[in-house]
């Protein structure tokens, strides 16, 4: 009689796609594929805990297969174990209820008297861990590779609508004392009020929602907590002040009529124009208009809070050498500078008027980047100073355009040159600098090594050492479906910090995971986030 062999052969090493696994609190479900070395070779899955489940799978396997990982309700705190695949290990970690991850020790020279001390300040490049599994808007996380609390804002079940931070990061997504803030969505706008007095695991945050009416995106006073500046009236070219009065109630009231002001504004569907946008300071409202479409825009107007007309109209393009039309504009947080962002096809790419003097001029050096507006100040990403390098933000005041100094110092290496960003100054105060927030993103499939501050949400002090917060990776690939070398300017992560600096809302598609956009069924889903970056 012929003997058989009942020994099993030794379990081989996996190739396991997603290489480790991380879970919110509620049950979550992980498609997992598991390819063998040898590919023809037997394999088996274990786990050591009970929370950790392989409910449809029968072991051995064979091959490549794909199976799913279950992990169940965690009603205690953060926990954390490893799971096999042949012989290969999976880490797996899961939110709890009291417990946060460990956060990162800080890096080199601390600064103790940051609100942001508490995050990551060192330079060393951190891989994205697996992507955290979402629950449904109102589900709180921590970030797996830097320990910071998240909210998720909105989801699916909103009206049918991706939803997104407003495209302009010099508006005021949140309201003056950082209770309120707004989300863009592609049937509407929807207020959100939260209580995150408190808040330091951000689980506690409250939030209901109220849909805003407007013809375009809002911006909230930076005076009173409770009114928005929107556009309405037949053409959607009337300022007006909505004041939320609670339980969903709104007043409204007109302000100022653009067709009042004796301009050729265009009455029918081939010439009408519209409103660019609408960008408050302390004590006034700005807007941009008088194209048919973006890029066509050539007036800018200012009329101060409480006011009823525009007390500087600038027509750009009367304005000599620097003639231009407008793809965008802001001001500045005093209401001094009026800031101009030409089309493409113009020789500058911001201009600033000083409306005390009526005085325009071009930034001539260093020009690049997206640009956030203090008091008196503006920051942009720039080439900088120093060595070359994407990564890098330049400071100047804007009473003297060319006395500029870079933020990152020294550069990081090895250099990068596919990286852009949204930063956004809303935190900015009259008398002491404190850093500007920045959202970065890799793009044109750059091809450098993975370094500090990629695809993060990050601060950076504008005064004293060269120091970077870090508190997140934002999970939106921006990459264009139709060419994966562009961005899909709504998959870029476009980030606004509260008043308070403690908040800052993003915009993130959750690496294409959210679903198809209703809007865009060939495109995904984008949802907005809440960051907490300070207690």
């Amino acid at each position: 009689m012929t003997e058989i062999d009942l020994t099993c052969a030794a379990e081989p090493p996996c190739v396991v796609t997603p290489p480790s696994l991380y879970g919110g609190q509620p049950e979550s479900n992980f498609q997992v594929s598991v390819t063998p070395d040898p590919a023809t070779a037997s394999w088996s899955a274990s786990s050591p805990v009970p929370w950790v489940q392989f409910p449809e799978s029968t072991f051995p396997m064979t091959g490549t297969q794909t199976l799913i990982v279950r992990i169940v309700l965690n009603p205690e705190s953060f926990r954390e174990t490893t799971i096999t695949f042949g012989t290969t290990p999976v880490v797996v970690k899961q939110e709890g209820v009291a417990t946060v991850p460990p956060e990162p020790e800080p890096g080199p020279d601390p600064n103790p008297d940051s609100p942001y001390a508490h995050a990551c300040q060192d330079r060393e490049p951190r891989a994205k861990p697996a992507l955290p599994q979402l629950g449904p808007a109102g589900f709180a996380f921590h970030d797996p590779a830097f320990g910071t609390p998240m909210l998720r804002v909105t989801d699916e079940t909103m009206g049918g609508s991706s939803f997104r931070v407003p495209s302009n990061a010099h508006l005021a997504a949140f309201n003056a004392d950082s209770t309120k803030f707004i989300v863009c969505g592609q049937t509407g706008v929807k207020a959100f009020a939260y209580d995150g007095t408190t808040a330091r695991a951000i689980a506690d945050v409250q939030m209901a929602s109220a849909d805003v009416k407007t013809q375009g995106e809002p911006c909230w006073s930076r005076r009173d907590p409770n009114v928005l500046y929107t556009l309405g009236g037949q053409w959607g070219r009337t300022i007006q002040a909505v004041t939320l009065l609670g339980e969903g109630n709104a007043q409204t009231t007109d302000l100022l009529d653009l067709d009042t002001l004796g301009l050729d504004l265009g009455f029918d569907d081939a010439t009408r124009t519209y409103v660019g946008g609408i960008i408050t300071s302390d004590d006034s409202i700005v807007v941009f208009f008088g194209g048919t479409g973006q890029d066509k825009h050539h007036y800018i107007g200012q009329m101060p809070i409480g006011g009823t007309t525009f007390t500087t109209l600038v027509d750009t393009q009367t304005l000599g050498p620097l003639a231009c039309l407008l793809h965008s504009a802001a001001v500045d947080l005093s209401g001094q500078y009026l800031a101009l962002y030409p089309t493409g096809a113009q020789p500058y790419q911001t201009i600033f008027i000083d409306v005390s003097t009526q005085v325009a001029a071009p930034v001539t050096v260093s020009p690049g980047g997206h640009d956030a507006l203090g008091y008196g100040w503006q920051v942009n990403a720039d080439s900088g100073t120093a060595a070359w390098d994407a990564a890098q933000w330049q400071l100047r005041p804007l009473d003297a355009l060319d006395n500029r100094r870079d933020l990152i110092d020294p550069v990081l290496t090895p250099k990068v040159v596919y990286l852009s960003e949204h930063s956004t100054w809303n935190n900015a105060v009259i008398d002491r600098s404190v850093p500007v927030i920045s959202s970065t993103f890799r793009f044109n499939d750059e091809s450098a090594p993975w370094r500090a501050l990629d695809d993060e949400v990050i601060a950076i002090e504008t005064e004293g050492p060269s120091t970077v917060y870090r508190f997140c990776h934002h999970r939106s690939d921006s990459r264009d479906e139709e060419n994966s070398a562009s961005t899909y300017f709504w998959y870029q992560p476009i980030a606004n910090v509260s008043p308070c600096g403690r908040f800052a809302l993003v915009t993130s598609n959750w690496e294409k995971t959210l679903g198809a956009d209703p809007a865009d069924p060939g495109r995904s889903r984008q949802d907005v986030f809440l960051v907490q970056l300070a207690a």
